[in-house]
């Protein structure tokens, strides 16, 4: 096999430079002449009836352009994730949103918004808005909202469940466990996230003379959001355009249709540019969260480790629509039933309304809630097995060749034997599990094992095209939809096109995120973007390595059959003497044949081809104050090929640092009435650079048939690990388990005061 060139090595990022010495342009630095600034009224009450709303004194006030109500808003419901595919792909969806509704369903939600010349004058005038609301009874938790005789915070949802419970049932349960020699079953619960990126929300609408509407949006999912534009507005998506500026990170929290509706009736009414820019608290306490959940799990194993029964029942809270509810419950039932082997399963999930925000995707999409119990509850297994927390993953999971119980697709590569052994070793595991020191701060190791998607097939069709042209210098155009929210994609796909075309990386100039002139792409989402668009890319690269093959067997007098193509030149079977560069035959393509060379590519994936990954962790506990500090991680990861192996190092690492806020103490929290108590920075406990821990990545690449040079997915995988990691080193290091996250010190306290009660002895 040829050595390759520019795929497998750790290029800087194409858009680097301009980003450290502040150059890119981000949503919130864009201006237009006679721009307007937006800020949206939102109501006080998690439940309320809508009534008159009086905007008469603040349309009044000099500076206010513009202010839109119920009144001025389409009466469209939709759903904030429609992608406007087949309606046999989107029958699940619930189309139960409205731009503003009659009735708001939790503290936040917009009942108005104005458009004046400055910000601190639209401020002002949301305070002369007089609105009257009939407060109505709320449910602030799924299993108050399940209770018999619950407000309905939808009145056709009996029982606040969305739709139907999700269910994939396989084998016969009751044999499966009367087969078990250890049956083991335990309640889990995980939390509202918040994903946070340093960019909130941001948005500007500018309507032509001609009706036709360009909104620059921080989205992930820019031709989705034109599609929902489209229903909400009633027009067609030709007379849509959606922009991706420089977008400062998504994680899920810009995987939804939110801002842009109420920004663009707004700049329509006001007949001018406006700007829609939400503030911190309203990123914490407005937009979309990680759907809080409810897991009980039941799994039998027998003597010697093998499974051979599970059944889960999740309850998710979505919050007060349902937007990605039924995505999330689907996806993690292949987190569920993916990973492990087991005859007997069941899996059914419950999507459940409460007078919350929106849950929505975060980063981990459908893993977290699922992979948290199934791990922790695989170290119990091994334990009371007498085995090692290795051994029954090494035992149980699913391996090359076998098909996926949810989607059915055959597993083509995994590497988890690689990552489990490599990673083990390198966090010395034999050497630290039974030494855990002495006095009052004890010390652990432990792992998990996570296995994700790449990409949505079978659930949705999925697909991604590119576009590529030769310029006159020898460089190339690349055109692709896929959306960039800091992960470093363009750079990944130019190396894809430089390496099928001989090139340089610099010379391919990546265009992406607009629906004007870029092809369709479904988003950024679900590890897909690599191993989808990275495939379509290559396609239409290989269309024009074609066409340039054709030129050069004319300009070179050589059979087409007999061309070589080798570090950046074309030369004659046995002649490398004769090589030219590729990029002469681009230019005598354009100034001597007259002939533009481009290629095109749809792509849709064959199947879906899983990661996999095994995360170490070496912690320390306090067991006077419940401190935990994590000291180490060893992240085994398989990826396929890594295209970037920088990028992907620090895809993990951010992942991991992500992870460790997401298990020991990031929770959006609500007060009695609905409202945020820690929508802030300085209370919602997210890491800080003091304390980290010291991460050793380690990439395992067996090749993917599937992907582009063998790649797939990586970026939802590596935030689930570090919570079942930690949890399992806290019990090995104290004896304490816990099952609610996060694992704060008070939740350590109170698990080792369990353990006491229960007689386990004083650690001290």
């Amino acid at each position: 096999m040829t050595e390759l060139q520019a795929v497998g090595k750790s290029v800087a990022r194409l858009e680097g430079r301009a980003k450290v010495t502040a150059a890119t342009q981000y949503g919130v630095d864009l201006k237009f002449p006679g721009m307007l600034y937006a800020r949206i009224l939102r109501s006080p009450y998690a439940h309320a009836r809508v009534g008159r709303i009086d905007t008469s004194a603040a349309s009044a006030m000099p500076g206010v352009r513009a202010i839109v109500t119920i009144d001025d808003s389409p009466d469209v419901s939709y759903n904030a994730v429609y992608s406007g595919l087949s309606d046999k792909f989107v029958k699940h969806l619930v189309q139960d949103q409205h731009v503003f509704d009659e009735v708001v369903r939790y503290v936040g939600e917009p009942v108005a918004a104005v458009a004046a010349d400055d910000p601190l004058i639209a401020e002002r005038a949301l305070e002369l808005i007089e609105v009257d609301y009939d407060p109505m009874p709320d449910v602030l938790s799924a299993e108050a909202a399940l209770a018999p005789g619950a407000p309905l915070v939808h009145a056709g949802s009996p029982g606040n469940v969305v739709g139907r419970p999700i269910v994939f049932q396989m084998g016969d349960l009751d044999q499966g466990f009367a087969e078990a020699d250890l049956v083991l079953e335990e309640r889990y619960t995980t939390p509202r996230h918040q994903g946070i990126p340093m960019e909130p929300h941001v948005c500007v609408a500018s309507w032509d003379p001609q009706g036709k509407v360009t909104i620059w949006t921080s989205t992930q999912i820019p031709f989705r959001v034109r599609f929902v534009l489209a229903r909400i507005l009633g027009i067609p998506e030709g007379r849509i355009r959606i922009i991706m500026p420089e977008v400062g990170g998504g994680f899920g929290a810009k995987q939804e249709v939110s801002i842009e509706p109420i920004c663009a009736l707004l700049a329509k009414k006001a007949g001018r540019p406006v700007k829609l820019e939400l503030n911190r608290s309203e990123e914490f306490a407005c937009t979309t969260t990680r759907h809080g959940a409810i897991m009980d799990l039941r799994m039998g194993a027998k003597k010697d480790g093998t499974l051979t029964a599970m059944d889960g029942q999740l309850i998710l809270d979505t919050g007060a629509y349902v937007a990605h509810g039924l995505g999330v419950a689907t996806l993690a039932s292949i987190s569920f039933t993916g990973i492990y082997r087991c005859p007997n399963l069941r899996y059914q999930a419950r999507v459940v309304y409460t007078n919350l925000p929106i849950s929505g995707a975060l980063r981990g999409f459908g893993q977290f809630q699922v992979l948290f119990p199934i791990e922790s509850h695989m170290d119990m297994l091994a334990e009371k097995l007498g085995m090692d927390p290795l051994d029954i993953r090494l035992k149980n999971h699913i391996q090359v060749g076998e098909p996926d119980p949810r989607t059915r697709f055959i597993i083509e590569s995994c590497g988890l034997d690689e990552c489990i052994e490599e990673g083990a070793r390198r966090i010395g595991w034999k050497e630290k599990r039974n030494d855990h020191g002495e006095g009052t701060v004890r010390r652990g190791v432990g792992m998990s094992c996570i296995m994700d998607v790449s990409g949505a097939k079978p659930f949705l069709p999925e697909q991604s095209a590119a576009m590529i042209k030769c310029n006159e210098d020898g460089s190339v155009a690349l055109l692709t939809g896929v959306a960039d929210t800091g992960q470093g994609i363009r750079t990944t796909l130019a190396q894809i096109v430089a390496e099928e075309l001989g090139i340089d990386t610099e010379q391919v100039h990546v265009t992406a995120g607009d629906t004007e002139i870029t092809p369709f792409d479904l988003g950024n989402y679900a590890s897909r973007t690599t191993y989808v668009a990275g495939m379509a890319v290559r396609k239409a690269a290989q269309e024009v390595k074609n066409k340039l093959s054709e030129i050069a067997s004319e300009m070179m007098e050589a059979r087409l059959e007999d061309l070589v193509w080798e570090k950046g030149g074309i030369y004659p079977k046995g002649a490398p003497q004769k090589a030219v560069p590729v990029t002469q035959v681009a230019r005598y393509a354009q100034h001597t044949k007259a002939v533009s060379v481009m290629g095109s590519a749809t792509h849709t994936p064959p199947h879906n081809a899983p990661g996999f990954q095994a995360h170490f962790v070496d912690i320390e506990v306090d067991t006077e104050t419940g401190r935990v500090k994590v000291l180490r991680v060893v992240a085994a990861n398989d990826v396929g090929k890594a295209i970037n192996p920088q990028d992907c190092e620090g895809q993990i690492e951010g992942g991991v640092i992500q992870g460790i806020g997401f298990a020991m103490g990031e929770e959006l929290r609500f007060d009695e009435s609905g409202h945020p108590i820690n929508a802030r920075f300085s209370e919602y406990e997210v890491p800080g650079p003091d304390g980290l821990p010291e991460i050793e990545t380690v990439l395992v690449e067996p090749i993917e048939p599937s992907g582009a040079y063998g790649a797939k997915g990586i970026g939802d995988i590596v935030v689930t690990s570090m919570a079942p990691a930690i949890a399992n080193a806290i019990y090995n290091a104290t004896g304490a388990r816990i099952r609610h996250l996060p694992l704060t010190p008070e939740r350590v306290l109170e698990a080792l005061d369990e353990n006491r009660r229960a007689g386990a002895g004083d650690l001290s």
